[in-house]
C-alpha cells in the first residue's frame, strides 16, 4: 500500500487524496511525525476529509497517552 501511495503522489503530487492515505497507513505503523506532515500537504490541498482525519490522530494520540496514566493522573487532565 505504502508504495501505492508512493507512486500515486508522484504522478500527481497536487492529490490531497494519496497524502491522506499515506498519512494513515504511517500513523498506523506509528510514524506519526511522517504521517503529520502529510495529513497536512492533504490539508494544504483541500482534501476533503483530511481535516476530519487530523482530528482522529489527536484522538487516538490522547487515548494512547491516557492510556499509559493510572486513573489519578487521567482525571487530573
Amino acid at each position: 500500500a505504502y508504495t501505492d501511495y508512493n507512486k500515486a503522489i508522484e504522478v500527481d503530487p497536487y492529490c490531497g487524496e494519496a497524502y491522506r492515505h499515506r498519512a494513515v497507513y504511517l500513523f498506523m505503523k506509528e510514524k506519526k511525525d511522517e504521517a503529520i506532515k502529510d495529513i497536512e500537504r492533504a490539508i494544504e490541498l483541500g482534501d476533503e476529509e483530511a481535516q476530519e482525519t487530523m482530528y482522529k490522530f489527536q484522538l487516538l494520540d490522547e487515548f494512547e497517552e491516557s492510556d499509559n496514566l493510572d486513573d489519578d493522573d487521567f482525571f487530573k487532565k
